[in-house]
């Protein structure tokens, strides 16, 4: 934890009522931005687990804790925290993830932050390269808040330039702890491979910059089922249908499938994969590969079998998903102002795979959108027009009925990254039109029958101006902001800033 937070650490006596009746202990980190100190904001601190209460009272010597809660050994549950000032008003709040009360102690960290207001916390994550991929290794989904319960950070370059030196580096990061977790390397050093969720604890990884900048065009099996013995092999796939050789490009999921059977191959379609866009060695642009994963019941063994499509896209196209039905999706391509219906039918011949492209009428030329998913619909951000300014444009599409419809909204910023947390809806960093840094954004949705509709909007500075960063959700409702570069340097940011907004507003708990 870097200098400009705070960071204060204390212990709890966890007692589990087990068959043994041994007392265990949960290391507690409470977790706070740098500008808020609690001894002198509040009277008192409340902690909640469960049905149990305690009071921790804070005056001249801080708040001094020593709180015991017991549980059953196995339950699940979280710990709250609620500051009030001498008034009695709720003026401070926070929540860990839940977690099980199980054999050997716990180490959790609770984001303790002013309400009213989002906050900022700057945390050390300088093992983690720049141009890392992030892929959640586990996904919470409430129907209010999707979280990475746990993020991986696979690959990166030690550098900003197309010659920066790759790393085969793979890192867990742990929202309990705030910490990264090593685990075993890449086959070879990837900077901005794609990756696709297997949802099994394994991953498919393809392209990317290697050794000496060159593209690679080896497709990666990444298993996480031991975290001891995580590690990758190469899949090797005929040269006619494997994809060409891209760095930086898309993939969009159409499964998982519920017994998929494809009578041509004798075996299940578990899942399916497209691989999109994408900058090539010789700058053409790149045929859409269908990456499918089979299963075999009499071998019991998964299958990787690619093939390539008719349809081919320029490199930069960014890429969101709706889903029409249990085997087709509707994909949005604003840079190429397309719309892509993809299907997976059953044939004679056994499974068809169709890929059907849409003019999107009306949608300006723009380059650098970035997209993101609200119910069945999608909230579209516009970049840079033709010369090159910041368009910041908000755009409502309609996925299923393929229209984009302009929103009357302030200007966005280029280069931003979204993210949802409920109804909120965060824009990370980027510029303004005239080439302002920009913090974050904390913007309030609503899906009406008529579209989308904004009902709230709040500014959040943060400590890192950055472009192009990455971003997630934690268990706790913060958003963790990764990566990017500085806007005046163009260096690498490699610390994590977690925005938290007004705790009362976290979809969790409930």
């Amino acid at each position: 934890m870097s200098r400009a937070s705070r960071n204060l650490v204390f212990l709890f006596s966890l007692l589990l009522l087990g068959s043994c009746q041994e007392t265990y202990r949960l290391d507690f980190r409470l977790v706070m931005p740098a500008d808020f100190d609690p001894a002198l904001a509040l009277d008192r601190i409340v902690i909640s687990a469960g049905d149990q209460t305690r009071v921790v009272s804070c005056g001249g010597d801080g708040c001094p804790f020593d709180v015991k809660f017991t549980f059953p050994e196995g339950e699940m549950t979280r710990v709250s925290a609620h500051g009030y000032d001498a008034d009695s008003r709720l003026i401070a709040a926070g929540y860990t993830p839940a977690f099980v009360a199980v054999d050997g102690g716990l180490e959790l960290a609770l984001f303790f932050a002013p309400i009213d207001r989002g906050s900022v916390i700057d945390t050390d994550f300088e093992a983690a390269p720049f141009s890392g991929a992030l892929a959640p290794l586990l996904t919470s989904d409430n129907d209010a808040l999707s979280s990475n319960v746990g993020t991986l950070v696979f690959g990166g370059a030690a550098g900003t330039t197309a010659d920066a030196t790759p790393v085969d580096d793979v890192w867990f990061y742990d929202p309990y702890l705030l910490a990264l977790v090593p685990l075993g390397p890449l086959s070879a050093p990837l900077a901005d491979p794609a990756v696709m969720d297997l949802k099994d604890g394994n991953y498919l990884l393809f392209g990317g910059r290697t050794t000496g900048g060159t593209i690679s065009g080896a497709m990666l099996f990444y298993s996480t089922s031991s975290v001891q013995a995580a590690g990758s092999h190469v899949i090797t796939l005929p040269a006619d249908t494997a994809p060409v050789p891209t760095v930086q490009s898309r993939t969009i999921e159409l499964g998982p499938f519920d017994a998929l059977y494809d009578s041509a191959r004798g075996q299940y379609l578990l899942d399916a994969f497209l691989l999109l866009s994408g900058a090539t060695v010789d700058g053409a642009d790149a045929p859409i590969t269908w990456v499918l994963v089979y299963y075999s019941l009499a071998s019991a063994t998964t299958t990787i079998v690619t093939q390539r499509s008719e349809v081919t896209l320029p490199a930069g196209v960014n890429a969101h998903a709706v889903r029409l039905g249990d085997t087709s999706v509707r994909v949005f391509l604003p840079e190429a102002r397309l719309f892509l219906t993809a299907a997976v039918e059953g044939g004679e011949q056994g499974l068809e795979f169709r890929l059907e492209p849409e003019d999107a009428a009306g949608l300006p030329e723009r380059a650098g959108w970035r997209l993101l998913g609200l119910s069945d619909r999608i909230l579209a951000l516009s970049g840079t027009d033709e010369q090159g300014g910041c368009a910041g444009e908000w755009f409502d599409v309609d996925a299923v009925e393929m229209t984009a419809r302009p929103l009357a909204l302030p200007a966005g910023h280029c280069e931003s990254a979204l993210v949802r947390m409920g109804n909120l809806v965060f824009e990370v960093g980027g510029l303004d039109r005239d080439h302002g840094a920009h913090g974050a954004a904390a913007w309030t949705w609503e899906n009406l029958d008529a579209g989308l509709r904004l009902s709230s909007f709040q500014e959040i500075p943060m400590t890192h101006p950055r472009v192009r960063p990455q971003v997630f959700v934690l268990p706790t409702g913060a958003v963790a902001v990764y990566g990017g570069q500085s806007p005046a340097t163009g260096e690498p940011v490699t610390t994590l800033e977690l925005v938290v907004p007004d705790p009362r507003r976290s979809q969790e708990p409930k």
